[in-house]
């Protein structure tokens, strides 16, 4: 049994001229440097966004020690 649309499909990309050949123009070295200007900055939303969950706990925790009753120690 043989597929119609997989026979449709082999059958276009047998005229499809072949793709087209390219070569490396330039490797840059260093953070992140081939990559589109939204993508570099994911690690930087990362670590921002830690960052803050990490502030904001601290903060928590700080102001939830600070209104523990006195003598209420376990």
């Amino acid at each position: 049994m043989t597929d119609p649309i997989l026979q449709a499909l082999q059958a276009a990309a047998g005229d499809a001229p072949p793709p087209p050949q390219g070569r490396v123009l330039a490797v840059k070295l260093g953070y992140n440097p081939n990559s589109s200007s939204v993508g570099s900055v994911v690690s930087l939303l990362f670590w921002s966004a830690t960052a803050g969950a990490l502030a904001l706990n601290l903060t928590a925790a700080l102001l939830a020690k600070r209104r523990e009753p006195p003598g209420d120690e376990g």
